[in-house]
């Protein structure tokens, strides 16, 4: 099976687990299964008048950038072409996205309703024709700067085939509940009166309630769920609602690399997780509010929190804990090695940490 399709079906299956019995997390709000209504929303402008700076940093981030809506720009480009034997396509990703599609003697032009993905590695398209949802054909793609065949796309048998693989409206909730979570609610899929993307109120909870207390001076209520204060267990099945927890991918008895698409279940085999350390719990490492910091040798100051001669009590004969012999510097980059997952551009930091030699297997 196409592997990139995988990094979909993960999350898609993580839904089906859970409505089978693997229950969301023990926490007052839970993004993928929670549904307020439309007035507890407080807007992200209302959360940026006391959090601007975490506001302004989350709005650049890869999660502030899940999902692009007709009038936004994440990226500022020229319309794309792509030739598919008889069929052309060209993509518009302006404030009028919409994707092009001619065979020659015929042309669909359909408006995109929702990019999917922050355009780091790709993105792909949902868009309608004759009233039902389709996945657009092509992909962009970042490394080529230009578009590609999507993993859904079959080989066509006619123009409305070509522009891409029709779905059903769950399909679309599907995708949503991780990108743009508090649009999707039990009856429809609202952009104009709810949040889109993850923004703010995605990870804490509607905020109508808050802000009302704060304006009313009310300190001993705070009216906001603060995934901050969750234990390292429970912070890695919060992120995991998204990201596939450790528990969903056991269910799904993930092999190969496959499984460092969830970064919770490859954190928890390492030899060093701890559910009770928040050394090494996801925000150990990850600013949530900020963008991804790609340069691994960044994150040093957190391996050494555990790992370093001030920590490591040889009479314990901790091994867990132990210094490292090689190297002092750029532990991640050795530690969590890279790894690619065949027919797909992403590239992923494994989040099992160990010693990776060269030619040992793949640790499942």
């Amino acid at each position: 099976m196409n592997k990139h399709r995988l990094v979909c079906l993960a999350a898609f299956a993580g839904f089906v687990l859970m409505a089978w019995g693997v229950p969301p997390i023990p926490t007052p709000w839970v993004p993928t299964h929670s549904d307020p209504q439309s007035e507890d929303y407080a807007g992200t402008s209302s959360c940026a008048s006391c959090h601007r700076k975490e506001s302004e940093r989350a709005a650049g981030s890869q999660m502030g950038r899940s999902i692009m809506l007709p009038g936004q720009t994440y990226l500022d480009a020229p319309p794309l072409g792509f030739q598919r034997g008889p069929y052309a396509y060209t993509l518009d990703r302006d404030g009028n996205a919409r994707l092009t599609v001619d065979d020659g003697k015929r042309q669909i032009t359909e408006p995109i309703f929702a990019m999917i993905g922050a355009g780091e590695f790709f993105q792909s398209y949902l868009l309608r024709h004759e009233g039902a949802p389709y996945r657009a054909a092509v992909d962009f793609v970042t490394a080529r700067g230009g578009l590609e065949l999507d993993y859904e796309a079959d080989p066509p048998h006619s123009l409305e085939e070509a522009l891409g693989r029709r779905h059903s409206e769950n399909y679309v909730r599907n995708c949503l509940a991780c990108h743009s979570p508090a649009s999707v609610t039990a009856e429809s899929i609202d952009f104009e009166h709810r949040p889109s993307g993850n923004t703010c109120e995605v990870c804490h909870g509607p905020g109508a309630k808050h802000e009302l207390l704060e304006r009313t001076n009310n300190p001993e209520q705070v009216g906001i769920f603060n995934p901050g204060r969750l234990s390292p267990a429970d912070e890695s099945d919060f992120c995991g609602q998204c990201h596939t927890t450790a528990a969903q991918m056991r269910a799904q008895n993930a092999k190969g690399t496959r499984s460092v698409t969830s970064q919770p279940y490859r954190l928890e085999t390492s030899r060093c997780w701890n559910p009770g350390d928040r050394r090494i719990s996801c925000t150990a490492c990850h600013d949530p509010h900020a963008p991804i910091v790609r340069n691994t040798a960044a994150y040093d100051s957190e391996c050494t929190a555990c790992h370093s001669s001030s920590t490591t009590n040889a009479s314990r004969q901790d091994k867990a804990t132990a210094t490292c012999p090689v190297g002092k510097h750029d532990c991640a980059g050795c530690h969590m090695p890279k790894v690619t997952v065949p027919d797909t551009p992403i590239v992923y930091a494994d989040h099992r940490i160990r010693i990776a030699k060269a030619d040992a297997p793949f640790p499942e």
